[in-house]
């Protein structure tokens, strides 16, 4: 009896190979819409940084879906919750969709333009002595009219 009670106990915690763990193409469809949606709401920071930090309860974040499931069900079907929720029970999924959400964000990176037009630096003030730039009405001093701060801005913009 000891035995037989071993010989099922031996497996009871066992995790399965990670060579075996493979994704259908629905299922990296699914992956990818949810990467997609992520980094359209700009949430790819907040998002590696809560998946890295669940990445050893994969399991326990796969069922506190079922939890969020009302909330969750508002952007996706019922049915893609469920297969989520699957998906990310598996050790290889959070690695894989941190990679497809990094990647997406460095493709939308990478579209993006690089113009910034309206960002101020702060440009320190100068002393207001003869030839002094403020004196003479230098344009990088002019600030809003009756503002006593020691900072004033410049617009300019990156190449």
């Amino acid at each position: 009896m000891k035995q037989n009670l071993w010989a099922k106990m031996k497996y009871a915690f066992a995790i399965p190979d990670e060579k075996d763990q493979t994704f259908s193409d629905e299922e990296m469809l699914l992956l990818n819409k949810v990467a997609d949606m992520v980094v359209k709401r700009q949430l790819t920071t907040p998002a590696v940084l809560f998946l890295e930090s669940v990445r050893p309860l994969n399991f326990l974040g796969s069922q506190t879906m079922v939890f969020f499931q009302p909330i969750v069900g508002l952007l996706i079907s019922t049915r893609e919750m469920e297969m989520l929720s699957q998906i990310l029970e598996r050790r290889k999924s959070i690695p894989l969709l941190i990679e497809l959400i990094e990647k997406k964000d460095n493709e939308g990176r990478e579209k993006a333009p690089t113009l910034c037009v309206g960002i101020t630096h702060p440009v320190p003030s100068r002393p207001q002595g003869r030839g002094s730039p403020k004196a003479a009405g230098h344009p990088s001093q002019e600030g809003i009219p009756g503002d006593k701060s020691p900072i004033k801005t410049v617009a300019t913009h990156r190449p």
